[in-house]
């Protein structure tokens, strides 16, 4: 989130997200891009989020995002990294 320090570990993460989702009427993602090497993998695109503060008229923010995954021992993938900024 823009002007907020970096998130970081299990419980600072879940308690973000808990507050955000109240705000969140909708979310489109657009990914421009996957790139997979080994056992690490990226994506970027744009975001588009629609937010229904309370007492608020709802409002839309545009922005863009990348994330990486890793592929763990099974063979399934983890994302490992969440960064997204806003355009406004």
């Amino acid at each position: 989130m823009p002007g907020r320090p970096i998130i970081s570990g299990k419980s600072e993460i879940l308690a973000f997200w808990k507050a955000a989702l109240d705000l969140v009427a909708a979310i489109t993602l657009d990914t421009a891009h996957v790139e997979v090497s080994g056992d690490l993998a990226y994506g970027v695109g744009k975001n588009r989020i629609t937010l229904k503060p309370a007492g608020e008229a709802p409002r839309e923010e545009k922005g863009k995002y990348v994330v990486v995954y890793r592929r763990e021992q099974g063979g399934d993938w983890k994302l490992v990294v969440d960064s997204y900024s806003s355009d406004g």
